[in-house]
């Protein structure tokens, strides 16, 4: 055995135990806004169903990051799905009987090849997790995916809107930009906490806008405090809409945005404060920024 393939043994030996620490590291569920996003990424996968050739069917599993590293190779993900499925197909027919003929055994090299290219591209993305910025390459990249998955026929979607790789990535680099949201909440007021009045509104009156202009405040000053690598963001979403259109710009924005603290207050920890908030961001989360806040002013100015 050659030094490269004692290599390439000790590296996937190395992935092996990179996804078994994601799957089962219980200290990083809670970490950040986000928790564990590299097993949301690259560990959580989606279910799909193959049928085979004599109609029996295959079960394939397909994690977020599997499927970008698919979209890489193939450019579409209509065209990642096609492959993937096929891959899937003639490998169980290697597997089993063995049986494929001179051109189906040529496919499946073919295809044996560009499915350790994807597994290749999806063990990077962990450095792409671990990463404390972003390019403004690295977000072009993101927003590009985004326009690529919106554009694929419903078939081949098989992530919703929140979980698809670009939505992941997008929650990512938010988190550069606006991170510690969940923990600057649960602070004292006079350390920038949420009001003990504006709980009482959403709590005893219905209110929430008390939540709407912290909110809203949090996020302008995050903003302005990382305003140069936010106008990357936004550099990122106009160059994936051309014509230019700032309306739909601020709509994307405000998706991430809406996105970004779905997936911060989904567990409300047992914490009765996370717990109405938790409540108030699933039932009118959109009327927490879809008016003329300074927020929103504020962002409409850069774009």
């Amino acid at each position: 055995m050659n030094f490269i393939s004692i290599m390439q043994i000790a590296v996937s030996h190395l992935d092996d135990l990179y996804e078994l620490s994601i799957q089962s590291d219980e200290s990083l569920n809670e970490k950040g806004d986000l928790g564990n996003m590299a097993k949301v990424l690259m560990g959580d996968k989606k279910q799909i169903d193959v049928v085979l050739p004599d109609g029996r069917t295959k079960n394939i599993g397909i994690s977020p990051s599997r499927y970008e590293a698919a979209i890489q190779v193939y450019d579409t993900p209509e065209a990642a799905m096609r492959n993937l499925t096929r891959y899937a197909i003639l490998k169980n027919m290697e597997d089993t009987d063995g049986n494929l003929t001179a051109d189906e055994k040529k496919e499946l090299q073919r295809l044996t090849l560009e499915y350790n290219l994807i597994e290749e591209f999806d063990s990077s993305h962990r450095y792409m997790l671990e990463r404390k910025t972003f390019s403004q390459q690295d977000i072009n990249y993101v927003m590009k995916l985004k326009r690529k998955e919106k554009s694929a026929g419903r078939s081949v979607r098989i992530f919703s809107e929140d979980y698809s790789p670009s939505a992941l990535y997008q929650l990512l680099i938010l988190e550069k930009l606006i991170g510690g949201m969940r923990d600057t909440l649960l602070k004292a007021p006079n350390e920038g906490g949420l009001p003990e009045e504006a709980l009482l509104r959403m709590k005893d009156e219905n209110d929430s806008s008390g939540l709407k202009e912290w909110l809203n405040n949090y996020l302008l000053s995050r903003i302005k405090k990382n305003r140069s690598q936010f106008s990357q963001v936004i550099k990122g979403l106009a160059q994936a809409n051309n014509p230019i259109e700032k309306n739909r710009i601020l709509l994307e924005l405000q998706d991430m945005f809406i996105s970004y603290c779905t997936h911060t207050f989904k567990n409300d920890r047992g914490d009765e404060k996370l717990a109405l908030v938790k409540q108030w961001i699933a039932v009118s989360i959109s009327d927490l920024f879809f008016d003329k806040t300074t927020f929103i002013t504020y962002i409409m100015n850069m774009i």
